[in-house]
């Protein structure tokens, strides 16, 4: 637990490097832990090892389609995605069907995050008026984020 913990706080800080080794390690020892498995995956991706993320991406889903677990079944598909280098209008058919999950669960900071992602995306495509939606919508779920956080 204390090295995927240290895996996630390198990734929070983007020294994807250091986060890829000690998820690695979580990865070897429980094989099935979906959660290092998409954190491993997504900072492969950050890293430009499309293939390695592609085929954590793939073990992750597996997993979490035998234990039925619809939250990280989104997330895996959303990197997937992300990984895939498709064009932000084919990423936001699938961003959506998780935001509406999310929303549906109170998640609002995956919400935000997935949400910015997509903003960007439309944004380098020079989508300028889907970028602004999205780039509006990600302030919003952030907005929910904090009055989330303030009621504990």
């Amino acid at each position: 637990m204390v090295r995927q913990n240290l895996g996630l706080m390198y990734a929070t800080q983007n020294l994807s490097p250091l986060a890829i080794r000690y998820l690695s390690e979580v990865n070897q020892k429980m094989p099935n832990n979906y959660k290092a498995l998409f954190i491993e995956a997504r900072e492969h991706m950050k890293e430009g090892n499309h293939s390695v993320a592609k085929d954590l991406i793939a073990k992750g889903y597996s997993v979490c389609q035998e234990i039925e677990n619809i939250e990280y079944l989104h997330h895996f598909k959303i990197l997937d995605a992300m990984n895939g280098g498709f064009p932000a209008e084919a990423l936001e058919m699938t961003v959506l069907k998780g935001v509406s999950y999310f929303k549906e669960q109170e998640l609002f900071e995956f919400i935000k995050e997935y949400e910015e992602y997509l903003a960007i995306a439309f944004y380098k495509e020079h989508n300028h008026i889907k970028a602004s939606h999205y780039f509006y919508s990600c302030s919003q779920a952030g907005k929910k984020v904090i009055e989330k956080e303030a009621l504990k």
